[in-house]
């Protein structure tokens, strides 16, 4: 998200609050045309010429949806299952040409021209992209790869007769929604398409619950992302350009960059979310403490969650089937893996750093089927818990090198960085004067202890999952009020220093 996209949030969100409240008095059916108008007004601001992109493949996909709801056709017929593959090909084909374009892009180096859909596509990677070619500039954009995800979703479910197309402007409401429309999460019609058919003002406690959670995301992302993205950026230049870097600088630089992509996404997945709240739209949790989980299987439930249920729908399960062997859980593992490498860039770090992670993966799948065994009991303990929290965590943060790095020679000279305490000086933090006091592992202690000792800004504003409330939870008085404002005008003064979103 641009800096201008933040300005839109910030000065556009009120005003559309207001005129939401007033239209749902004035005409209460109006108010999806409301959202869909300001959307469009969100996709101009980013982006005029990627707008019209995303309308032109708006307009083919429903002309799909169309076609695959037609009634009066036998199931899974060839017809039908070659039709939902030219739209899903169809569909990915501008996520498909990006990614080509970054493959081969130094082939290309007659093509520079300025991308008019770059903005709108700066859903996610912050890695520069090569000035020589149009295609090359598009080749990090992400913001594509959600929406064809939300499309693809919608295509097949469709073909699956779960759901059928319910007007042009339903569905370009659905698709261009501006909560969603950059990053996700990767909404379902079957989630927002009966939400849409009841949209109202929200209570005034859902509002100031919303506005809360937003406010929180945008502190995440402004103050405390973008923070830690110093250290970060500073030990992994430093380590690539050659300069001297110890084992703690490394570690601490890693560290800072995993607590940097934990809140940039946990930011963007609150400030979409607490949008949707002002809105009366309840948004699919997207993000659950993943660094607290016990495993790999339980980090991708916990990380990304509407991505992972993309991939366990779409791939996994038909990959795998019902009653699965392990042959056949491990094949559905990789492929899915793959497919998660590959939608974020066709880089080889991407696709090692998905490898691991399916590896990893696998080797949880043998450890639960031991929960049957006399080991079950031991497995559950509460020390092996932590132990497992804790090693999950070191390796999900290992596993970042790889996702951070611009080469896999650059992440294998950070792994031997990390490892090398036999160096002189390899356990000082302040030999090479990047970290300069205590007061630069400030940000570093403050992730820590919001990752691992507070309620997450969804809890304390929305309550837990099973209905309770944390021990810090939200309240509509005169100190939270205050903070909320005091975190307002943080964000407001070192909004124009703001990164893009990682994710």
């Amino acid at each position: 998200m641009s800096f201008d996209s933040y300005v839109f949030v910030l000065v556009f969100l009120p005003l559309l609050v207001f005129l939401w409240r007033a239209a749902a008095i004035v005409h209460r059916e109006s108010l999806s045309l409301v959202l869909l108008v300001f959307s469009l007004l969100f996709g101009l601001l980013a982006s005029p010429a990627g707008l019209m992109l995303l309308l032109c493949l708006l307009l083919v996909n429903y002309g799909f949806g169309l076609a695959l709801a037609a009634p009066g056709e036998r199931e899974n017929t060839l017809r039908r299952s070659g039709l939902l593959l030219l739209a899903l090909l169809v569909n990915f084909a501008p996520l498909l040409l990006t990614r080509l374009a970054a493959l081969f892009g130094d082939m290309l180096p007659n093509l520079a021209l300025d991308t008019p859909f770059q903005d709108l596509f700066t859903g996610g990677m912050s890695v520069p992209a090569p000035e020589s070619a149009f295609v090359l500039q598009t080749a990090q954009l992400a913001g594509i790869s959600f929406w064809s995800l939300i499309q693809a979703a919608w295509l097949v479910s469709i073909y699956q007769r779960h759901t059928e197309p319910e007007g042009l402007l339903r569905h370009a409401l659905f698709s261009l929604a501006f909560p969603w429309l950059l990053a996700g999460p990767i909404v379902r019609y079957e989630q927002m398409g009966p939400q849409f058919d009841n949209l109202a003002a929200p209570p005034m406690s859902v509002l100031v619950c919303g506005l809360g959670l937003f406010l929180a995301g945008l502190c995440k992302k402004v103050l405390l992302a973008d923070w830690l993205a110093v250290p970060a950026d500073t030990i992994f230049a430093a380590q690539q350009a050659g300069f001297s870097v110890t084992s703690m600088e490394a570690w601490l630089g890693l560290l800072a960059f995993s607590f940097q992509i934990y809140f940039d996404f946990s930011g963007y997945t609150d400030m979409a979310l607490g949008i949707g709240l002002m809105l009366g739209l309840r948004l699919p949790e997207n993000f659950r403490q993943p660094y607290r989980a016990t495993g790999f299987i339980e980090f991708w439930r916990r990380w990304h969650i509407t991505f992972s249920s993309w991939l366990r729908d779409s791939l996994y399960q038909p990959l795998a089937g019902s009653w699965p062997g392990f042959a056949r859980i491990l094949v559905g593992i990789l492929v899915c893996m793959a497919f998660a490498g590959l939608w974020h860039g066709t880089a080889l770090t991407f696709l090692v750093w998905a490898g691991l992670h399916g590896l990893f993966l696998a080797l949880n799948v043998v450890l639960r089927s031991l929960r049957t065994t006399g080991a079950g009991a031991l497995l559950a303990s509460v020390p092996m818990r932590v132990l497992s929290t804790c090693a999950t965590f070191v390796l999900v943060t290992l596993l970042w090198v790889l996702f951070r790095s611009d080469t896999l020679a650059h992440a294998l000279a950070m792994y031997a960085t990390l490892f090398n305490v036999q160096a002189p000086g390899a356990l000082s933090c302040f030999v090479n004067g990047y970290f300069t006091g205590i007061l630069s592992l400030l940000p570093l202690l403050l992730g820590l202890v919001l990752v691992f000792a507070l309620p997450t800004a969804h809890d304390i504003f929305l309550g837990c999952r099973d209905g309770s409330r944390p021990w810090l939870s939200f309240a509509p008085t005169l100190p939270w009020a205050l903070a909320l404002a005091l975190a307002a005008v943080a964000c407001l003064m070192v909004m124009d220093r703001t990164r893009p979103f990682l994710f």
